[in-house]
């Protein structure tokens, strides 16, 4: 009986130590192609919107604080969590048009859950697990109210915008093993939009971003900000990314366009009335 009970025993550790390395992989493995917090993404859109100034506007904080949780909840969500989130844009952030339970947009899924998120703003996603169109108009509505649109174009531009900058965050943290998987699934099944081009399968992120940005700033044409980074640092990182043939030269690339990114957007968006009524004001 001792040496039977012994035995039970050493396989049942067996199968727990099993199960915990299995639980362990499957966690790591939900990380593919992505920043491994919601905290990593919301840096990148701050420094991004933001660069060194300051929020000045008393409500500021919490104006940005919505757009991160919009953000997380469009993009990232799948089934665990969300129910802060959501109650702040619901109750504190006052957010109308949004769902009102997170079991709404609930849904089961790993490291592919970007296959059914990330694959572009105007994606027609037909196998729409993770119920895109809920998603998107959480997005837009929360955008709606924290800069107080009318204008359903501009609304539509600054939500597409800050959907692609963290798509832009996903790329950006590629690691070389993420980026031969990514360049293997690119054309046939891919978990990303893709950076410079666009197909059946996906949209193509610069040009969505550079037509945000058109919309957006449309009254700087004349500004040298607006010119450096629409004019010529999209047109120069669209010819590397599009000749970069190793990690080495896509990192390069991806580089120069969140540097740009950082040093032209917050002078635009400082000059842009909604943004600086939102957050300067």
């Amino acid at each position: 009986m001792g040496i039977e009970s012994l035995g039970q025993r050493i396989t049942i550790k067996r199968i727990m130590t099993f199960l915990l390395t299995l639980s362990f992989l499957l966690v790591t493995s939900s990380n593919i192609f992505a920043y491994e917090s919601a905290q990593e993404h919301n840096k990148l859109m701050k420094d991004i919107l933001f660069g060194h100034y300051s929020i000045t506007n008393k409500d500021g904080t919490n104006k940005l604080t919505a757009l991160e949780y919009a953000s997380f909840l469009c993009l990232d969500y799948t089934s665990k969590g969300g129910e802060t989130e959501l109650r702040f844009l619901n109750n504190t952030a006052k957010v109308k048009g949004i769902i009102k339970s997170i079991a709404e947009i609930k849904f089961n899924s790993n490291q592919y859950h970007r296959r059914y998120t990330h694959r572009g703003w105007n994606f027609k996603y037909y196998d729409d697990k993770a119920h895109w169109k809920l998603r998107k108009e959480l997005m837009l509505n929360t955008v709606k109210k924290v800069f107080n649109y009318n204008d359903s174009k501009k609304c539509d531009a600054m939500a597409s915008a800050l959907y692609n900058i963290h798509v832009l965050g996903d790329y950006f943290d590629m690691d070389e093993s993420q980026y031969e998987t990514y360049k293997g699934n690119s054309s046939k099944d891919p978990l990303l939009m893709d950076l410079y081009s666009e197909g059946r399968n996906t949209e193509c992120l610069l040009k969505s971003l550079k037509e945000n940005f058109i919309s957006l700033f449309s009254f700087q044409k004349k500004s040298i900000a607006y010119s450096s980074l629409i004019n010529f640092e999209f047109e120069e990182i669209e010819s590397a990314l599009k000749t970069a043939n190793d990690y080495k030269s896509f990192k390069e690339a991806c580089n120069n366009l969140e540097n740009a990114l950082k040093r032209y957007v917050p002078e635009l968006m400082r000059d842009n009335d909604a943004f600086r009524t939102a957050f300067y004001k």
